[in-house]
């Protein structure tokens, strides 16, 4: 009986198919959640860079820790990101 259930290739490629259709799912689900966290991530560096470009502005023309904070936080806020300057103060510090 086990030889002729082996020799039996009807509904194989059903089986192939719901197989691979899982696969295909669980990839597809994968990729989009990667590309998610890559723009985010993306979006994320755009903020902080015009963030640091903007204080590095402030620090040429004069500025203290005071303005360098406001103008990260302006420039966070402009961009909608809600972190505060003083949660990455170690990073404007000059």
């Amino acid at each position: 009986m086990l030889k002729k259930l082996l020799e039996d290739t009807s509904g194989g490629v059903l089986l192939y198919t719901g197989l691979s259709i899982v696969v295909f799912i669980g990839f597809s689900g994968l990729g989009f959640d990667m590309s998610k966290w890559y723009m985010e991530r993306r979006v994320m560096q755009a903020a902080v860079d015009a963030s640091a470009l903007h204080a590095a502005h402030v620090l040429v023309t004069g500025g203290d820790q005071t303005a360098l904070e406001n103008a990260v936080d302006d420039s966070l806020a402009n961009n909608a990101f809600v972190l505060k300057a003083h949660d990455v103060r170690n990073v404007i510090s000059p």
